[in-house]
Formats: structure tokens, C-alpha cells, sequence
């Protein structure tokens, strides 16, 4: 068998803020400050100000609702700011966080998963679709920003161009970030990449951006570490994990 790890890129793809930020909660100690709700049969996390005229509409990484990422979200809405909108893209089917990084014994389940959840045009119409519900339920919000993790992040960047509906969108350690792509987009756009993200493909994604950008790489973070891979445990992946998201929240605050 090839390596397992080329197998399922080959599939995948893989490769001072507004306010102050709570402090960070070890995962296993975190207790989500949002609510689960379905909105036209949806499911969806929900968290941040209901009278907010800004929200941001959150694609979880492929593992789902992980409480790293959980915390994520309810440190964007911390500021009543912004409400915060995380459905279930996987259908209840999330990709079990073991399968990850993929071996000899877990690439074929990995890549299966992908064949069933991880079509990106697919990806780009349930966003809309998704989308178009929540603007229904929360008509009080004027302005959306798009944030995506991973998978999420490609779908974020693919649905950034001409007929948008972000204001303002963001990729955190995306899948496959390209210049053919970064070409698109049409409104203020950050990428922040890790260490396994391709040298090459993010400098070629910040020469192409033609719009308000800031594009970043932390060198000693891995793939995920703003969201489900992040070891809140560990006192470095917090710093870096809170330095992340007061990043994004001062992109925010610069481009809304």
C-alpha cells in the first residue's frame, strides 16, 4: 500500500482582538457556553448576543463538535459582538479524531469518509443553503462573515468570490489552499496556516489575494490547532491557540 497519508491528501486535500478573550480551558474541563438548536431542521451550535447585526457562520473541521472547537466559537461571540453559527455539516458522522493522521489501518476508513462527506461543490451548496436558513431565523443580522477550519476552510475560500454572501471570510489551517483560488475572492480575506500546510501553496495563495488580506503561518503549530487537534493541555498550543483567534477577531474588527 502507498504511503497512508499521501492516499488521503490525494481525496482530502489535507495538507489586540476587539475585546479580551476568556482565559483557555483545557478541553476535557471546557463546558460550551452556546446552545445546540435546529433551525429549519438543521442542527447547529449557537452561541454569542442574539441581538447581534453580525454573524459568523462557522464550519467545524472534519471531526465535528469538538470542544477546542466549541470554545473557538464562543470565544468569537465573547464580545456580543458577533452571533456565531456552527451546523452539523457531517450529518451526525463525524470523522472519528483517531483516524487522524491516517495509517496502514485507518487510510481506507479516512478515505471512504471523504468520498461521502468531503465533495467540495457539494460542501459549497449546503453552505448556501445552510446559510439562507439562518438568515431567515435572524433577520436582525446585516452582515456575515465566513470562518472555516480544515475542510471548512476550503469551502470558506471557494465561496468567497464574486457572488459571496461573506463580508468578510476567514482559514484557519486549510485544506489546499491555491492561487487559482485566492484569485476569486472578493472581500477581505485571512488565512493562518500551520506547519503541515504547504510552504509553496500558501505563499502562492498570498501573492494572488488581490484584496484587504493578512495571511500567517505558525511554524510550530500542526494542522487543526485552533480546533479539534489542539492540545489545550499543553501550555504552548494555548498561547498559540489564544493568539490565533485575538488574531482573527482584530481582522474582524479592522474589516466589518
Amino acid at each position: 500500500m502507498s504511503d497512508p497519508t499521501e492516499h488521503v491528501q490525494k481525496i482530502s486535500q489535507h495538507s489586540k482582538a476587539c475585546c479580551t478573550i476568556p482565559p483557555i480551558v483545557p478541553q476535557k474541563e471546557y463546558k460550551a457556553k452556546g446552545t445546540y438548536e435546529t433551525i429549519d431542521g438543521i442542527k447547529t451550535y449557537v452561541t454569542g448576543n442574539a441581538s447581534a447585526t453580525t454573524g459568523i457562520f462557522v464550519i467545524a473541521d472534519i471531526f465535528g463538535y469538538y470542544p477546542q472547537t466549541l470554545q473557538g466559537a464562543d470565544i468569537l461571540a465573547h464580545g456580543d459582538h458577533y452571533r456565531v453559527f456552527a451546523p452539523d455539516f457531517w450529518d451526525n458522522d463525524p470523522c472519528p479524531l483517531e483516524w487522524y493522521p491516517p495509517t496502514a489501518a485507518t487510510a481506507e476508513k479516512l478515505g471512504n469518509w471523504f468520498k461521502q462527506h468531503g465533495d467540495f461543490p457539494a460542501g459549497c451548496e449546503k453552505t448556501r443553503r445552510f446559510l439562507d436558513s439562518f438568515k431567515k431565523a435572524s433577520p436582525k443580522i446585516e452582515k456575515w462573515v465566513g470562518l472555516g477550519y480544515c475542510w471548512g476552510g476550503k469551502v470558506i475560500s471557494l465561496t468567497s468570490g464574486e457572488d459571496t454572501p461573506w463580508t468578510v471570510s476567514v482559514q484557519c489551517h486549510p485544506a489546499g489552499p491555491s492561487g487559482d483560488d485566492a484569485a476569486k475572492i472578493t472581500v477581505p480575506h485571512m488565512l493562518l496556516a500551520s506547519m503541515d500546510e504547504s510552504k509553496d501553496d500558501v505563499a502562492a495563495f498570498d501573492k494572488s489575494l488581490k484584496v484587504e488580506k493578512h495571511v500567517e503561518t505558525w511554524d510550530n503549530m500542526i494542522h487543526g490547532w485552533m480546533a479539534a487537534r489542539g492540545d489545550l493541555d499543553n501550555p504552548e498550543v494555548v498561547k498559540e491557540y489564544e493568539k490565533g483567534y485575538q488574531t482573527v477577531l482584530s481582522f474582524l474588527k479592522k474589516n466589518l
